[in-house]
């Protein structure tokens, strides 16, 4: 399979606290082959993905009460709530800490897809 690119992905690193990474390259593993002639044989590669440092961000998300939603006239409720994001640029390095769960979303993320 050859590179594709991933338009978002978002892992949750605390409580409301989230990386978000926009256009993510991605190369996903590839396994190896290690049967037959020695001459056909490869090792297996594993994923990778990049990005450009501007489309990393921390970002972080707070649930936010604006009103209640009653059902049916009787006294059940619903919350009504709109979600508040504040995004913060944040440093390559510290977004490469992360490099593993990224690949491991990303790849939960496809597999979700098919």
């Amino acid at each position: 399979m050859s590179k594709m690119i991933i338009p978002e992905v978002e892992i949750e690193i605390g409580d409301n606290l989230y990386i978000q990474i926009k256009d993510v390259s991605f190369i996903p593993f590839k396994a190896g082959y290690i049967s037959g002639r020695p001459e056909d044989c490869y090792p297996e590669e594993p994923a990778e993905c990049d990005w450009k440092n501007e489309n990393a961000k921390l970002v972080i998300k707070k649930q936010i009460l604006t009103g209640w939603e009653t059902e049916n006239d009787i006294s059940v409720r619903k919350a009504i709530t709109r979600t508040d994001e504040k995004e913060f640029d944040v440093d390559d390095s510290f977004v490469y800490e992360y490099y593993n769960q990224i690949i491991s979303q990303v790849e939960e993320d496809l597999q979700s897809d098919r």
